[in-house]
């Protein structure tokens, strides 16, 4: 365990990157695309269509201009799909050891985390994050009204830049940044 490691919530909020940035804190960024993301966000925190959509806008687009250094960007797929890898590719960024006797089951524990704490939270799992078929009807109906969004473009542009930054990143997640001169 690090008790001196400081973990953000899972906001996408733009003042804890500034913060990072500021006390030269490595900072893992998880990025998705909007076509989950955005209705992921509105169907669980019910956030109009046209804040949530204003939302992934303003957080990324400070991502893309204003973080070059010290970022690790970590796509949703990666951390639901690869975990074990991606707890050992954010300990190398980090510069913190992973301790391998730990990592098997590592995805399950995690799963039930979030069952326990949404049991505790609230009376209901309707809120739970893990995927759930009422609620994917739901997104699917989101997703539709925000195909039709007039920021759809935007959204889907800025989603393409921040993947063009994540494929720049070596292993350590440095972005290397060429001279404009």
């Amino acid at each position: 365990m690090r008790p001196d490691l400081d973990i953000a919530r899972h906001k996408h909020v733009v003042a804890n990157l500034k913060r990072a940035s500021d006390h030269r804190v490595p900072t893992v960024i998880l990025f998705r695309n909007p076509d989950d993301c955005i209705p992921s966000a509105v169907s669980r925190f019910r956030p109009s269509l046209a804040e949530a959509v204003q939302r992934y806008l303003y957080f990324y687009q400070y991502v893309v201009d204003e973080m070059k250094s010290d970022i690790l960007l970590v796509s949703f797929e990666e951390v639901t799909q690869e975990v074990e890898a991606t707890i050992r590719r954010i300990g190398s960024f980090a510069a913190f050891d992973v301790n391998e006797d730990r990592l098997e089951g590592v995805e399950e524990r995690a799963k039930e985390r979030i069952r326990r704490r949404t049991k505790r939270r609230a009376k209901t799992t309707e809120r739970i994050s893990l995927p759930k078929e009422k609620r994917e009807k739901k997104k699917n109906k989101i997703r539709e009204e925000l195909v039709r969004h007039s920021k759809y473009e935007d959204v889907r542009d800025l989603y393409c830049q921040v993947q063009d930054l994540h494929k720049k990143q070596g292993q350590h997640g440095q972005v290397v940044y060429e001279s404009k001169t």
